[in-house]
């Protein structure tokens, strides 16, 4: 007689009254079942932002940074917003952003004390080096602020803005011996090619606007250049001067192969040949006026790296570039009148050259009290408006001041 069986079969728990309560897509429900999670619970992510690509933050490792303002004198462990049970469900997203913010806070606690413990020692030294006059030692010192290493990355020059006392350094380079024209050129070549460096390096980027950037550093870099180009400019007329008054001035080429602003040569010169100006005078001017020309052609091809630069926001929109551009328009203009013009045409189209350039500077400076920005000299002001009293007053297309002697335009030189 067949005896049944005494194991019984085992009954499979109970299944939740809801299939599937919180409507997961069929490809989650799969990875759930994968990862042995409950359908019934709460995802991770939504208590943990980025989880699983971020670890779960430990309540051990952040309660010292994270806690609430009104729970640091307290004695309480309980944290803020690090852990919320499965009754936060309404509140997600905002207890989401909340730990978020928390932990970027933390990073960034973590990052200024690694900056103060391993970096600002040294940017001390630097400091003390400058202000002692010691070049060379603070530039050594900056080399090895360069090399040092925050966490396994290279030192960020943008944090403490350490990247002026770099800025510094090569301004002042050669200032312990009797610095030379030509080495206040060379050091200021140096600054462009490091003010350029450090805008390849920090972009600009939409997703952290008010970062240090390019946007920073490129008004120095085309300042330093506009800055180099008058000097250049500056001592080459001096050392003419100075070789005029000593009888050693070469003669340079023929006058009359001399291309003026329009195209074209000689127009008008023979005229000026019974002028009573000494072959002496006429090669100082010719000499001075090559030197015009180069400081001229150079200005030009700054003004095309600044449209390209400018050409979309916010570059287009920063009130420093739009200051600038509208010096380099000012400089541009004082260049294009020759020195001595040898005919009416020649004047009058240098005065057309001039007087678009400087509606280009004022176009800059618009743009800048349009935006809410100051102009700052009261001579820019007096520009826009005097300006603008001629078109009131429907004055002809040539401004007052198209007659103003070289280098008017930038009263601040």
């Amino acid at each position: 007689m067949n005896t049944p069986s005494s194991s019984k079969r085992k009954r499979s728990p109970p299944r939740s009254p809801t299939i599937n309560p919180l409507s997961h897509s069929p490809s989650t429900l799969r990875q759930l079942v994968l990862a042995g999670h409950s359908s019934d619970l709460p995802l991770p992510s939504d208590n943990h932002p980025s989880f699983p690509h971020r670890p779960i933050p430990s309540p051990r490792r952040h309660s010292r940074h994270v806690r609430a303002p009104s729970q640091h004198a307290s004695d309480g462990d309980d944290e803020v917003g690090l852990t919320s049970g499965p009754n936060s469900n309404n509140d997600s997203d905002t207890d989401g952003e909340e730990i978020r913010r928390k932990i970027d806070a933390v990073r960034g606690d973590r990052a200024a004390k690694a900056y103060r413990k391993r970096v600002g020692p040294m940017a001390a030294v630097v400091q003390r080096f400058l202000s002692e006059g010691d070049i060379e030692s603070a530039k050594r010192a900056f080399g090895l602020l360069q090399k040092g290493l925050v966490y396994g990355t290279r030192v960020d020059l943008r944090h403490g803005r350490y990247w002026e006392m770099g800025v510094e350094i090569l301004m002042r380079e050669g200032e312990d011996h009797q610095q030379t024209g030509e080495g206040k050129l060379e050091n200021l070549k140096r600054i462009k090619s490091f003010y350029e460096t450090m805008a390849q390096m920090h972009p600009w980027s939409r997703m952290h606007p008010n970062v240090v950037s390019a946007l920073d550093f490129y008004p120095g870099v085309f300042g330093i250049e506009m800055e180099a180009v008058y000097l250049e400019h500056k001592m080459g007329t001096e050392k003419v001067a100075e070789a005029w008054r000593r009888g050693e001035l070469d003669g340079g080429e023929d006058e009359d192969d001399v291309e003026m602003e329009d195209g074209t040569t000689g127009m008008g010169y023979e005229e000026d040949r019974d002028l009573e100006v000494s072959p002496e005078d006429r090669r100082l001017r010719r000499v001075q006026d090559g030197l015009r020309r180069r400081a001229l052609e150079q200005m030009r091809e700054l003004e095309v790296k600044m449209d390209g630069v400018m050409e979309a926001p916010p570059f287009s929109k920063d009130h420093e570039l739009l200051r600038l551009r509208g010096m380099v328009a000012l400089y541009i203009a004082d260049l294009c009148v020759p020195l001595e013009t040898r005919s009416e045409i020649e004047r009058l189209e240098g005065e057309r050259v001039r007087n678009e350039a400087r509606d280009k500077a004022k176009t800059a400076f618009r743009a800048i009290k349009k935006g809410g920005g100051e102009l700052g000299e009261r001579w820019i002001q007096a520009m826009i408006e005097e300006d603008d009293e001629e078109e009131a007053g429907g004055q002809g297309s040539l401004p007052t001041h198209s007659s103003l002697p070289m280098y008017s335009s930038l009263p601040i030189r």
